[in-house]
């Protein structure tokens, strides 16, 4: 179903030894910060996948999901290629969306520190 004012993302993450997730999501900003901060239990936190490498926008869910399915079958190799295409040295592609903000440490002389902001999108969750 087409809908001219939502997005649907095909990703791919992949933790440091490259051990690839694909997913699918109508909020990408928000699904990537769920992985990176473990907030899914499963695949993605037990490997510590945390680094967005890949990803494509779609205008219809059904596009995003057969992309998906597409590219799950596709050999280890293949994805690489897909993926090096357009990321050849593995960037965090999602390393500047989300805003630092200071936070105090606790037992370190009150030395300010950063962590990643919860995208505001977080606070809603409907569905995909």
């Amino acid at each position: 179903m087409t809908n001219p004012e939502r997005r649907y993302h095909f990703y791919i993450m992949a933790s440091r030894s490259r051990t690839l997730y694909c997913g699918v999501t109508s909020k990408i900003e928000k699904r990537v910060w769920q992985h990176k901060n473990h907030r899914i239990p499963g695949f993605t936190d037990r490997y510590n996948i945390e680094r967005l490498v890949y990803f494509e926008h779609h205008s219809d869910i059904r596009s995003a999901i057969a992309r998906e399915k597409q590219i799950k079958r596709w050999s280890r190799q293949k994805k690489l290629v897909l993926i090096e295409r357009q990321n050849p040295t593995w960037l965090a592609l999602s390393e500047d969306w989300y805003q630092k903000k200071p936070t105090l440490r606790r037992n370190s002389n009150s030395v300010p520190s950063t962590r990643a902001a919860e995208p505001a999108a977080l606070a809603r969750d409907d569905g995909v």
